[in-house]
């Protein structure tokens, strides 16, 4: 049944294209690219923008049955499908068990049902329709993680806007009868470094149903640290910082393990941080990861029982780690790769657009189309960066031949990212 009812929305194009949760070919990496990107596009236009993240409470347990199964007849499921999902959801029982005691069955009269496939799909329809609670507002959302994005110069009017806004999204809420945390609702302001000193001492307020909600100048999304400039010097920070306390777990590991097991406990315990959406916040300047850089030159000292004076760069190319730097245009290039293929979401194909053929050979030769940019930011920027990688590594070097499947492919890409010569350029 999930099958049928996955394959029904998205062949029908039913879903919201910013929703980035529990869909095949989606993921956190993905939400936090387009969350980014979003910002970044304003950058360039020279605009401020206001974030507002809600916090649902328990929205997957709020979740009301007979909203859920008109939402479904809206999206075409009727008749003897529609009963069908009405048995599923109703009359279910629920008991707690603790030791040899059984307290009363009672009735789940709301929620979709946690731990089945079909619980976060129903999930998603039920959410499908937020975005039309505005016009002018951007949602980007994971799940039940909905963040709200709107733009302008003008910082009086932003923040005006945005108060009329959020009035027509808490009134969605109401009527699907999902419960906001007001308290954990937050606001940000981004904004390049260069307009702060334009800003004015007292900001206005937001507000939910007259409630003055908090700014955070750094939010938490999908686990990455964002700050108002996109600077990523909060997540960096992080990431150090836990990959440090990993590094000690390599020191006192070293007595009892081999070279193997500790190459094995650093792929555990650092490759995971660094890794992890580095694609976003490793797309930076040089310096800023630098520290890392040093974080992964002690580990591979430590891995080969070296000492602090030995040159780590080549016992990390003969362990086949790739540094933080080779690490972000691995993943970088092999983004558009997915891109090419069609295995990411269709939100990001303007990534893979072909530059128009040379006007003297009428052939297109293959090259990307790279976006005009004005702003420092906008280089890093995977609009930009992606293609850009893409023309100076992959074409300009023809390195790669075409049509390769992704495991042959990331192990050729491997191999010309270790060849690539003073790979720092590009950051």
């Amino acid at each position: 049944m999930y099958n049928r009812l996955y394959e029904h929305l998205t062949s029908n194009k039913l879903l919201y294209n910013k929703q980035f949760g529990f869909q095949a070919k989606n993921s956190t990496e993905h939400a936090i690219l387009q969350f980014t990107r979003e910002i970044s596009k304003c950058f360039e236009k020279g605009e401020y923008t206001l974030g507002v993240f809600i916090d649902l409470s328990k929205a997957f347990d709020t979740v009301n049955h007979e909203i859920l199964l008109k939402k479904l007849e809206y999206y075409g499921i009727r008749g003897t499908l529609l009963n069908w999902f009405k048995s599923y959801l109703e009359n279910r029982k629920q008991f707690i068990s603790y030791e040899d005691h059984l307290s009363l069955c009672c009735s789940i009269i709301c929620g979709v049902p946690q731990g089945s496939i079909l619980g976060p799909l129903l999930f998603l329809i039920y959410v499908n329709d937020l975005c039309k609670s505005s016009k002018i507002l951007l949602e980007v959302m994971f799940a039940d993680d909905t963040n709200l994005f709107l733009s302008d110069k003008n910082i009086n009017s932003l923040f005006e806007n945005m108060n009329l806004e959020l009035e027509n999204t808490i009134t969605w809420f109401k009527a699907n009868k999902l419960s906001l945390n007001i308290k954990k609702t937050k606001w940000s302001l981004f904004h390049p470094t260069s307009k702060k000193r334009f800003l004015p001492k007292v900001l206005p307020d937001l507000l939910i149903d007259g409630l003055k909600i908090e700014r955070d100048k750094v939010t938490k999304f999908l686990g990455v640290f964002i700050d108002e400039n996109l600077s990523w010097k909060h997540h960096i920070n992080y990431i150090s910082t836990k990959v440090s306390k990993s590094i000690g777990i390599l020191y006192k590991a070293r007595e009892f393990l081999n070279k193997h097991n500790l190459k094995q406990l650093y792929f555990s315990f650092i490759h995971t941080y660094i890794n992890y959406a580095n694609i976003a916040w490793a797309s930076t300047h040089k310096s800023k990861l630098e520290r890392l850089y040093r974080h992964q030159k002690h580990a591979a000292r430590l891995i080969n029982f070296k000492d602090r004076y030995t040159h780590a760069k080549p016992l990390l190319e003969e362990m086949k780690i790739l540094t933080i730097y080779e690490l972000n245009i691995f993943n970088v290039i092999f983004f558009v790769y997915k891109c090419k293929l069609k295995i990411c979401p269709n939100i990001f194909n303007d990534i893979y657009a072909l530059k128009p053929a040379n006007k003297y050979t009428l052939r297109d030769d293959g090259v990307l189309s790279t976006p005009a940019i004005r702003t420092d930011l906008s280089k890093f920027c995977i609009n930009y960066r992606a293609p850009h990688l893409w023309n100076k590594i992959i074409l300009e070097k023809n390195v790669l031949p075409e049509n390769l499947s992704i495991p042959v492919f990331k192990k050729k890409l491997k191999e010309v990212v270790f060849t690539t010569t003073e790979i720092t350029k590009y950051f």
